[in-house]
């Protein structure tokens, strides 16, 4: 049979390691309140800019801005990707890399070129083995990122689609959901589909168009570039929400199963100790029979 002290040093080492999964599972639980608190408080300006644009398609809009464009020609194409900086997440990243990749071979059987934006190291180290020529820019972000910093990270993306350095912007992440799953989605960014935001539940028709003060020009500008960035740190905080859940739960399945190891293997320990008690009491009597 198996060695005590062996079994003993199992047990030993199992715990240790059941500590750090429980606390990990902890700092996950944590960090994941206070991201969906950022996003809870972000939401509303959200809608409140997809409310306002709403109106804008209401009326005759005039002026018609360069995020509202359609290219006739897609030469080319960029793609913000949201992935995480740490592993122990599941499947959460390969996920979004596959739905990426299907998205590169289909616009590359179109001559299309894509430009890759990643967030998160673990997005840069897949896509710089196979697409490092595809990539245009690496952006490392933690759990503190906010819409401040997020403006001058995104900027340079933004200004790429101005200068037609990029005809379509797509956002690839994970999206999380009341059941603590997480579903991964594309998303289009620019230029905005204005059937996304006359199906809202905000739109009526009319033919009339509203009077802007300073200009249309300068009001759709400030108003379309906010919704844009709002709508990716969205993006970005419900990604970051999907990782957290995706490491609780599998740091409580890691907790759980160590706690059944441990039980099987203080089950085989007690055998163990109870076989050799066993064996020293009937060399006991053994030797004592002799003795007579």
């Amino acid at each position: 049979m198996a060695n005590t002290k062996i079994i003993r040093n199992k047990i030993l080492s199992i715990k240790n390691t059941q500590k750090i999964t429980k606390t990990m599972e902890m700092v996950a639980i944590s960090k994941m309140k206070k991201i969906k608190i950022k996003s809870l408080i972000s939401l509303p300006y959200l809608n409140s800019l997809k409310k306002i644009i709403s109106h804008f398609f209401d009326g005759q809009l005039q002026y018609q801005h360069i995020f509202l464009k359609k290219k006739p020609i897609l030469k080319k194409v960029g793609i913000i990707i949201l992935s995480s900086n740490r592993g122990l997440c599941g499947n959460l990243n390969n996920y979004i890399f596959n739905k990426v990749v299907s998205i590169i071979k289909k616009y590359h059987n179109k001559n299309i070129v894509c430009d890759l934006y990643i967030f998160g190291m673990k997005g840069f180290l897949f896509f710089n083995e196979n697409y490092h020529t595809n990539i245009k820019k690496f952006i490392n972000y933690n759990d503190n990122i906010t819409y401040i910093k997020l403006i001058s990270l995104v900027e340079k993306i933004i200004t790429c689609y101005k200068r037609h350095d990029i005809d379509k912007l797509f956002i690839v992440g994970n999206k999380f959901n009341n059941k603590n799953e997480s579903t991964s989605y594309i998303f289009q960014i620019l230029p905005l589909k204005s059937e996304f935001f006359k199906d809202s539940e905000y739109t009526t028709y009319h033919y009339w168009d509203y009077l802007y003060e300073p200009d249309s020009k300068i009001t759709l500008n400030f108003v379309l570039y906010r919704y844009i960035l709002f709508q990716i740190f969205q993006c970005i905080l419900e990604n970051m929400i999907c990782e957290q859940s995706s490491r609780m739960l599998i740091m409580k399945t890691a907790t759980d199963n160590s706690e059944n190891i441990i039980q099987e293997l203080q089950l085989l320990y007690n055998k163990i100790r109870q076989y050799s008690i066993t064996q020293e009491i009937m060399e006991i009597v053994s030797g004592a029979s002799i003795i007579n």
